[in-house]
């Protein structure tokens, strides 16, 4: 153990030295935090200026007409709200869960003709998560509407039924509409005949969204200069190698077995100290929310890092020298980072660019401490932590089985 702990150090000791190195894995991340984050802030934001939102019409009587017309069709809605109709409600769901629409408002067949009648009536609203204030106003609206012509509705049974009592109707009609409007008023006392269902689209967005530019980057760019970290570990591997180092030191007393434990080892701390130093910086130059728990972060960190240096150990055995890993770790990096989400959002992506994003480690080390930025708890994080810890084992014992294969151990 003391052997494992004496590589660790050395190399740590030569990593702190390299300014380049520390200019790279903690200056760089925070740079590009700080460009990303004001940069593409805009993007974080409800959407254009007016909210898009679609109404479908399965009524076609009037209190409907009077939604589309004198609500959403007036002068005061028309500069915050982008109306488009649609007769079909599934088309219309399937806007809201692509995010081309903050919400779906649905006004059921016979929805006027219940109203009239004194019985119980219901809009439908359909709203996208990934656009919280959109999805407010739009649920506002309705649920103002249909406050309203409950108001209206009871007002007007009120008035029915005083009529009646002092004999203005006529007698035919006064059983049948005082009965009536006894029964409306004794419900409506009960809660209000015209309501609204609320329900969520499941927007692919949603998840992504909830977290502010600043918080989205930091993220990411955490991500991706773990790759260069495993990276300048597994090259000090291939340094040594090609210098002799390593089979100078396999030819001493020291097993084979603590020289290899002791190099991942330093993979391994390099990169959590790391992430730690770009975590702690940006928590407190950015106010960057990592999360409510240290243990669940350094967890998701622990499974980020393992994954990943176990996929650029397996690509050290493939080369022959440290000038061959970064020729190949660094554009495979940025590539890994662009499927992932660490620079280009995620909810920005077609569907399908988004279903293969999920092959990528990185992609699950942002679902990850995306659900942490929103205080999730360890059951929320187990799918994350098992692919990322699995990813690692996997190619963790590739790399090691390519190493004994070419006598490195």
């Amino acid at each position: 153990m003391r052997k494992i702990l004496a590589i660790i150090g050395k190399d740590l000791l030569i990593l702190v030295r390299d300014r380049t190195a520390f200019l790279l894995l903690l200056v760089m991340p925070l740079a590009l935090i700080l460009v990303l984050g004001s940069v593409f802030g805009s993007m974080w934001s409800t959407g254009p200026s007016k909210v898009p939102v679609v109404m479908v019409d399965l009524d076609g009587g009037e209190l409907a007409r009077v939604f589309r017309e004198e609500v959403l069709g007036s002068s005061e809605l028309a500069a915050s709200f982008e109306v488009s109709y649609s007769g079909d409600r599934i088309a219309a769901e399937e806007l809201v869960k692509k995010g081309k629409a903050a919400g779906c408002i649905v006004i059921p067949e016979d929805f006027s003709e219940k109203v009239f009648r004194g019985e119980e009536a219901q809009f439908e609203v359909i709203l996208d998560p990934g656009k919280p204030v959109g999805s407010a106003m739009v649920s506002g609206i309705a649920q103002a509407f249909t406050q309203e012509v409950s108001e209206v509705q009871v007002t007007s049974e009120v008035a029915l039924r005083v009529l009646a009592e002092r004999g203005v109707l006529t007698a035919g009609m006064d059983s049948v509409i005082v009965g009536r409007i006894s029964s409306a008023l004794q419900a409506t006392l009960e809660k209000p005949l015209v309501g609204m269902v609320t329900s969520a689209a499941g927007s692919r967005r949603a998840n992504e969204m909830v977290v502010g530019a600043m918080d989205y980057y930091a993220i990411g760019m955490l991500l991706m200069y773990t790759v260069f970290t495993a990276m300048t570990g597994a090259s000090s591997i291939l340094d040594e190698k090609s210098q002799r180092t390593w089979s100078r030191m396999a030819g001493t007393p020291t097993p084979a077995s603590s020289l290899l434990v002791g190099k991942l080892g330093y993979m391994i701390t390099a990169s959590l100290i790391q992430v730690s130093l770009v975590a702690g910086a940006s928590k407190l130059l950015f106010g960057v929310n990592w999360g409510q728990s240290a243990l669940l972060f350094y967890l998701v960190a622990f499974a980020v890092v393992v994954a990943v240096d176990g996929i650029v150990l397996t690509i050290a055995v493939l080369v022959s020298s440290s000038e061959s890993l970064a020729s190949v770790v660094v554009p495979l990096n940025f590539i890994l980072a662009f499927l992932g989400g660490s620079m280009w959002p995620v909810y920005l992506m077609p569907d399908w660019l988004n279903a293969v994003s999920r092959v990528t480690p990185l992609r699950w080390g942002l679902t990850a401490f995306i659900a942490l930025n929103r205080g999730a708890t360890l059951a929320d994080l187990a799918l994350p932590l098992e692919i990322l810890f699995t990813t690692g084992v996997v190619f963790t014992v590739t790399g090691t089985l390519g190493m004994r294969k070419k006598g490195w151990v």
